[in-house]
């Protein structure tokens, strides 16, 4: 296995750590997991000492996400492993978050189920290229949605209406819906803008492939009925 592969390895080897520090430390509807309650307090400003450590294993698994590749073009080192493997970490790490946020209410359920369904529909874009033997990569949008989805999630690690005290469903200053969260939130906003622009442009690129399966899969179906029929 060479450097790339193994640092890809890694951020999938960081991730259950992250996991659990947050679990142990839970807001909103896993707040009956906290068992790690030390803190940080300036004013009206409180912040777990778990989730200062989880934020930070966080940041270095995401920033292996740009080592991996960075290493894999210098040195020669791409392959078809590292290329699904880092896909998959990816996916894994930041949903893993985005999943346990959604939990605890720092992020809108509307927004996981954007980015879920916008993963799915890739995927089975992929799954058909696939099957007319035609790799997909990553295109850039969806590296730039990846990108900001990674530096927002590591925002609200350290910013949410949670570490203010502040009520979930309100519109206070400190609250869901008040301007430090709502300013928080911003690059998540952005990043589900550039996954439903990402989505639309990869099956935009691929229309004439994907039409092109449907066709094939109507015309199998009418052969069948015909054959049916002749029988």
């Amino acid at each position: 296995m060479n450097l790339a592969n193994r640092i890809t390895i890694l951020r999938l080897i960081l991730l259950p750590i992250v996991i659990v520090l947050l679990l142990i430390s839970g807001y909103g509807a896993l707040n009956e997991w906290n068992i790690w309650t030390s803190e940080v307090s300036i004013g009206a400003y409180h912040l777990k000492i778990a989730w200062i450590l989880a934020a930070i294993i966080f940041g270095i698994a995401a920033f292996t996400d740009f080592l991996d590749g960075w290493v894999a073009r210098k040195y020669n080192q791409t392959t078809t492993f590292g290329k699904f493997a880092d896909a998959v970490a990816d996916k894994i790490l930041n949903n893993s978050v985005i999943i346990i946020f959604a939990v605890m209410q720092i992020l809108p359920i509307w927004m996981v189920l954007i980015g879920f369904i916008r993963d799915f529909t890739i995927d089975a874009l992929r799954q058909i290229l696939s099957s007319k033997n035609i790799l997909m990569g990553a295109g850039p949008l969806g590296k730039w949605r990846t990108a900001i989805q990674m530096v927002g999630l590591f925002i609200l690690f350290f910013i949410n209406f949670h570490t203010f005290g502040g009520s979930w469903n309100q519109t206070g200053t400190y609250d869901e819906y008040g301007w430090i969260n709502q300013l928080a939130l911003i690059p998540m906003y952005l990043a589900t803008l550039f996954a439903i622009i990402s989505m639309f442009d990869y099956i935009n690129k691929n229309k004439k492939v994907i039409l092109g399966s449907l066709k094939s899969d109507e015309d199998v179906s009418i052969s069948k009925e015909n054959k049916k029929d002749n029988d």
